[in-house]
C-alpha cells in the first residue's frame, strides 16, 4: 500500500526500531537502510523486511 499514510505510518515504525536498536548499542548499516527504505516506499511487505535483515545477519557482507 502507498498511501501517504501508510508511508507515514512504515515512516514512524522504523524510526521507532532504528530508535530503539540503537539505544541497545547496534551500528545502523547501509544496507538495512536501503531495505527500510523500500519498505516505508511501500515496495517491500514487513514479512520481506523481515526476512532481508534475517538474511544481512546470515550472510553480512
Amino acid at each position: 500500500m502507498r498511501s501517504d499514510a501508510a508511508v507515514e505510518v512504515r515512516r514512524k515504525a522504523v524510526e521507532q526500531a532504528i530508535a530503539s536498536i540503537k539505544r541497545q548499542g547496534y551500528q545502523h548499516d547501509s544496507a538495512l537502510e536501503v531495505s527500510c527504505a523500500r519498505f516505508i516506499a511501500g515496495d517491500l511487505t514487513a514479512e520481506e523486511l523481515h526476512e532481508e535483515i534475517l538474511q544481512r545477519f546470515q550472510d553480512p557482507r
